[in-house]
């Protein structure tokens, strides 16, 4: 078995999201084999009729017990560093690992079929964004020049940079695994219930993965009248619903919102050195246009470009 199809199901309730998963083991074949992860083992083996059976198996989601695991491997002492975060069990960084004891059980090739369970919808889909998250605060913490650089001291390196090295090396690993970096996601996101929750949900987990505006389908930035005698462009982007506050552009990226679901998409080097100026959206079937007005920004464009443009 060369490898799992893995599915993160969100939405609705519990008992919603049960037959979704029931849906899904029954397209499996019956000489299949599939992986539940849940933090409702109990719930979940009674609604699904699962009694011994050798072809589901079902193991807690406990972000506890993958914090302690891993915690057990770090060199420091807990007092700081890494292992500090690993202290608040809802923290980015806790909620990873979660992903990561998914992404190697899909990899083991162990199981045809890996399934996540999540409650809720809005905060399942942030959950995604965990990995993300955490690589940003170990950045922010121990950069990743320092973290390098401190690898020449050999035995002698500093066991708090040693851990940061280890998670920042693991959550890369992770973020490239869960946004498909390099090629086709493993991971599909299933949501149960049915209506335009479901539908917005469901375009919002796809839009979660898109770290690269596709501009074949979306078109190349539009050039449109100056502002303030600056370079200024237009771009519109297909959105699953109109964003809960401004966008802007974050280091070199374009930032949207939904819902406290943070977005970023890749608009280009040009695009990444401007401002947003304005954004409309434009509603339509399922899902919607935004379209976003960037101005070059002086502070990023040479005095010798600008007078040119």
């Amino acid at each position: 078995m060369s490898g799992s199809r893995c599915v993160a199901v969100i939405g609705a309730d519990r008992g919603d999201r049960a037959k979704l998963v029931a849906e899904l083991l029954g397209e499996t074949g019956p000489d299949s084999s599939a992986l539940l992860l849940t933090a409702s083992p109990k719930f979940f083996s009674g609604a699904l009729g699962i009694d011994g059976s050798e072809r589901l198996e079902i193991r807690e989601d406990s972000q506890e017990s993958h914090a302690r695991a891993f915690a057990a491997r770090l060199h420091d002492d807990g007092s700081r560093g890494p292992a500090l975060l690993l202290r608040d069990r809802t923290s980015s960084l806790s909620e990873s690992l979660g992903w990561e004891y998914f992404r190697r059980a899909a990899e083991s090739g162990a199981w045809d079929l890996v399934i996540r369970e999540l409650d809720g919808t809005t905060a399942a889909l942030g959950r995604l964004e965990a990995p993300r998250r955490a690589a940003e605060i170990v950045e922010l913490m121990w950069p990743r020049n320092v973290r390098f650089a401190a690898l020449a001291a050999g035995e002698n390196i500093d066991p708090v940079l040693l851990d940061a090295h280890e998670i920042g090396a693991t959550l890369d690993v992770l973020d490239d695994w869960l946004t498909a970096k390099g090629g086709a996601t493993p991971l599909s996101v299933s949501v149960a219930g049915d209506g335009e929750d479901a539908a917005a949900a469901a375009a919002m987990a796809a839009l979660l993965g898109a770290h690269t505006l596709d501009m074949e389908a979306q078109g190349p930035p539009i050039r449109v009248e100056s502002v303030d005698s600056l370079p200024t462009y237009r771009l519109d982007v297909s959105v699953p619903a109109e964003p809960d506050a401004a966008p802007a552009v974050i280091d070199g990226k374009l930032v949207l919102d939904f819902s406290g679901i943070r977005v970023p998409l890749d608009v280009g080097s040009v695009l990444a050195r401007c401002l947003v100026h304005a954004a409309e959206f434009e509603p339509g079937h399922g899902r919607g246009t935004l379209s976003v007005v960037f101005v070059a920004d002086r502070a990023q464009w040479p005095e010798s470009m600008l007078a040119r443009a």
